[in-house]
């Protein structure tokens, strides 16, 4: 991926020809490691190739069709679900290629062992049966999937700490909170006391379980919020992948009264207009939300039927551009038609299988063109659409009508005049980033020296103006900490995110942008 930081610093000195020589036979190295380890074993050799070309067959029909193994089917649903049984570790790679201990998540096994720590190398992993995973040889990809499968409860990790030192240590899976699926609220708290939410996926409840999904959890978090007296409310979706396109309809619901939110077309069904069925709004402040290129599916989907609705000021870049829907079936299920998800614990495999597009109430369609923002914030780096993928399908609209009554006219000139303004007057947020898509031709340089050169100009344009002070204290609650079961893991997952927000320059439009909305309607 063509993409840096924004506090990235590119040194030359760091890619000496010595460095740039150890770093092509580290690659070297890991390569043939992992292409031996693979050959070395006929049963994981078969299964790779197998895998291998279903996923690019699956392709071919569209991106979003998929194969999935069994561990890719317990890595799917641990991301779009608010629980899962984890060891408490992320994982990463270090400058060497190795797979290293990113993050300890507070209060999970490998936190609460108290022998391990962040840049710890992973040497290998040794199940219960003896079988073991050698990690010197796996891809970053194949070891989080392989933690996360549900033959893998209970292992002996072979660490090697900073100083050498080698341990084994013995952990077991527990049952923890998904940290990028909770739903934490916080309140801005400046000129007006602003909530903010960021809602990472649209998870739901795979196991028809008491816990709910997202729709619920964002309900229970805004009728907090509202106890504050927050005079507004930024919802961010920022990388929000999508998910269950149903909780989607039920955040919707949340801010318009009834009426239709979208269409829905698929395979085995009449085209049905998806409706809000429950009279009332939850939250009828002023409401801003915040998206990017990365924001796709469902999230797109809440976006545009908030701004068909004229219910809220969409404010960022444009969106991804995916307006299809998929259903996953166990591989071997020939007659399976009712749309839903499928775990069946006997299955060995299963397909994610594009069934259906979705639309705007209006009809039209945000496939490869994605939603546009009424407020436009420049993207740093390089925009991944929908577009760029070679077998996506086309734009297509629908003529079936679907009835609703929108808000009023927001002020979409008035905020958009204003926050060009703060773009030449404020340096909290950048307008002078840069993104590919504004350069009609782009000449990439690929020497060294050279392309370090290019890097800093292009993506680092006037970043050296220092962090800029946010326009509000961020502040949480107790109710907030109450998600977390353990009080210092709540503590430092709350902290961190505080600080985020804090220095966030998206955060600080946004909040400028709900000022200037407060300020029109008084």
């Amino acid at each position: 991926e063509c993409m840096l930081s924004n506090d990235s610093v590119l040194n030359v000195e760091d890619f000496s020809a010595q460095k740039r020589n150890e770093a092509k036979q580290n690659i070297i190295k890991n390569e043939i490691c992992r292409l031996e380890s693979k050959i070395s074993d006929p049963e994981s050799f078969e299964k790779y190739v197998h895998s291998a070309y279903l996923h690019s067959v699956a392709y071919a029909f569209d991106p979003h069709t998929d194969y999935f193994s069994g561990e890719d089917m317990d890595m799917f649903e641990s991301m779009l679900s608010k629980e899962s049984s984890t060891f408490g570790i992320s994982l990463a790679v270090d400058e060497n290629y190795r797979i290293i201990i990113d993050k300890l998540i507070p209060g999970g096994p490998a936190w609460d062992s108290e022998l391990l720590n962040e840049e710890d190398i992973i040497l290998k992993v040794e199940a219960e049966n003896g079988q073991q995973k050698n990690f010197e040889c796996i891809k970053l990809i194949d070891a989080i999937i392989y933690l996360a499968s549900e033959e893998l409860n209970k292992a002996t990790f072979h660490i090697r700490k900073k100083n050498g030192k080698e341990l084994k240590v013995v952990l077991e899976k527990e049952v923890l909170s998904v940290e990028e699926n909770i739903i934490n609220s916080f309140i801005l708290k400046g000129q007006d006391d602003i909530g903010y939410i960021r809602l990472s996926t649209f998870y739901a409840d795979f196991d028809y379980s008491s816990t709910g999904g997202c729709a619920e959890d964002l309900a229970k978090e805004i009728i907090r919020l509202k106890r504050q007296g927050i005079k507004g409310l930024i919802l961010d979706l920022r990388d929000n992948g999508g998910g269950a396109l149903g909780e989607a309809v039920k955040a919707a619901g949340l801010f318009i009264d009834f009426g239709a939110v979208g269409i829905l077309d698929t395979r085995y069904d009449d085209i049905t207009v998806l409706k809000d069925s429950d009279r009332g709004i939850l939250f009828n402040e002023p409401l801003v939300l915040l998206m990017n290129s990365a924001s796709a599916s469902a999230s797109e989907f809440l976006a545009a039927a908030l701004q068909d609705h004229n219910r809220a000021v969409i404010a960022g870049s444009r969106s991804f551009g995916k307006s299809t829907s998929q259903i996953i079936l166990p591989i071997d299920a020939y007659n399976y038609f009712n749309g839903f998800a499928v775990d069946d614990p006997d299955a060995e495999a299963y397909i994610k299988l594009t069934t259906g597009v979705f639309f705007r109430v209006t009809g039209k369609s945000h496939q490869k063109e994605g939603v546009l923002p009424d407020v436009e914030l420049s993207e740093n780096g390089y925009s991944y659409n929908e577009s760029d993928l070679s077998t996506s399908m086309d734009n297509i609209s629908t003529e079936k009508k679907a009835w609703f009554k929108p808000f009023n006219e927001l002020p979409l000139k008035m905020l958009n005049e204003r926050s060009k303004a703060r773009f030449k007057t404020e340096s909290s947020f950048n307008p002078s980033i840069k993104s590919f898509r504004n350069e009609e031709k782009l000449t990439i340089p690929l020497g060294i020296h050279t392309f370090q050169e290019f890097a800093n100009s292009f993506f680092f344009e006037g970043s050296e103006k220092g962090e800029e002070t946010a326009p509000y204290e961020v502040s949480s609650f107790d109710f907030t900490r109450s998600t977390y079961t353990d009080e210092n893991s709540s503590n430092e997952i709350i902290n961190d995110a505080s600080e985020n927000i804090s220095k966030d320059r998206y955060i600080f439009e946004a909040y400028y942008i709900m000022n200037d909305l407060i300020d029109y309607y008084k």
